[in-house]
């Protein structure tokens, strides 16, 4: 998403360059992948977005593409693995009772989360009046100090009970991101703050949005290249080789995580690149759960959506499909999820698998964000996802960096 939406803007905010965009897979999109099962497009990674993402509605109605509501679940459930500890059949009458369960632990946490949705919004002005590194971008939102904490030490710290962390605020950090809630407060909060107003997704699949980007840019696309060197020259251009290729360009933006050979037997490393990533395996499964599994009487019928405490090896079962045929249910763990399969369903049929080796950097606190311009014309997009990981992020940081490329070529000119 971020390559594409790079080569977007740099298409329009600088309309006499020359674009070329290297991807070493045979599919564009990255985490935003799709499969058709049983005509209905089901969503592998980056599910869903938001209304308040002020980019990817921006980019959608430049596309005219038409974006659909995603129906609420009719139940959700939280597993703690070995029971449900929470249930929602009716998301009005069951969010008051929520409430009057944890009047103040949700009032505290939702209080933060506005604060979120404020600051957020200093952001998108900085990055549109004023594009620069994100360490002073956030500094200037105010949000460096949830960067360098952990979403649980910062909650408790506010007075929310730690029960409720764990079985409330932790089961959506691990659907949002697969990760508990020893993330940077920032990247916790943004997931908690999904829960504010509608989810929308494209009626014939997300990926279809960088596909669109990528298209309307004009770039030369080269499919199943893997940069494996990014070299400056003496005259300030930079050669870009990989997979036999070689080619020059006045600019580099990087879209993605690793090194690259600098030539002279160094490396470009880009600054928190090394960081670990969270492995998340996904299967698509026909079949029926299993109501032992869940210590449910029989007859029993288990929430359409499950999420889970840290204790339980998956982090959400969610119901895709329930027509005539045995229903579709979508899995994600972050282990093995064969180990178990035959545990949780009867009968199962394995319809679809995948493993992201690198879904989401491991969001753990950090002091310092990482340089989004390495050298004269080069940069960094992706340094934004150790942060926090979304579309609208990878978004926002490509057009931070177009804009950035701008200025540089602006300044060049009039010097």
């Amino acid at each position: 998403m971020g390559g594409c939406s790079a080569a977007y803007f740099a298409h329009k905010i600088i309309p006499s360059c020359e674009i070329t965009v290297y991807e070493r897979s045979d599919r564009v999109g990255g985490r935003v992948y799709g499969i058709d099962v049983e005509d209905k497009s089901v969503e592998i990674g980056a599910a869903f977005f938001k209304n308040s993402n002020q980019m990817i509605i921006g980019l959608l109605k430049e596309l005219d593409l038409e974006m659909k509501p995603i129906q609420t679940p009719s139940s959700i459930g939280v597993w703690n693995g070995k029971k449900f500890i929470v249930k929602i059949n009716n998301p009005i009458i069951s969010g008051i009772r929520l409430f009057l369960r944890h009047p103040v632990n949700i009032a505290r946490v939702f209080s933060i989360v506005r604060a979120v949705n404020k600051r957020n919004n200093i952001v998108y002005r900085e990055v549109r009046n004023r594009p620069g590194e994100w360490d002073e971008l956030f500094a200037e939102a105010g949000i460096s100090e949830w960067l360098r904490r952990p979403l649980r030490d910062m909650l408790l710290e506010r007075g929310v009970d730690s029960g409720f962390v764990a079985n409330m605020v932790e089961p959506v950090t691990r659907v949002i991101y697969n990760q508990n809630s020893v993330i940077n407060a920032y990247a916790g909060l943004s997931a908690i703050n999904t829960l504010y107003g509608r989810s929308y997704n494209i009626d014939s699949g997300n990926e279809l949005i960088p596909r669109r980007l990528l298209e309307v840019s004009e770039a030369a696309t080269k499919m199943g290249v893997a940069v494996e060197g990014i070299v400056k020259g003496e005259d300030g251009s930079y050669e870009v080789s990989g997979s036999g290729l070689s080619d020059k360009f006045d600019s580099v933006i990087i879209s993605n995580h690793g090194s690259y050979d600098k030539g002279k037997g160094t490396q470009l490393q880009m600054e928190g690149s090394s960081k670990r990533f969270q492995q998340v395996y996904v299967q698509i499964v026909r079949g029926e759960l299993k109501n032992s599994y869940f210590n449910l009487r029989p007859g029993k019928t288990p929430p359409n959506t499950i999420i889970s405490t840290k204790d339980v090896p998956f982090t959400h079962i969610i119901k895709i499909e329930s027509g005539e045929r045995r229903p579709i249910y979508s899995i994600a763990s972050t282990t093995p999820i064969d180990d178990y399969l035959a545990d949780i369903f009867e009968k199962h049929e394995v319809v679809f698998k995948h493993s992201w080796e690198k879904a989401y950097p491991v969001l753990e606190p950090i002091q310092k964000m990482p340089k989004c311009r390495l050298d004269k014309w080069l940069f960094y997009a992706s340094c934004t996802e150790l942060a926090t990981s979304a579309m609208e992020v990878s978004v926002l940081s490509a057009f931070n960096s177009v804009n950035l490329l701008r200025k540089e070529l602006d300044d060049k000119s009039s010097g």
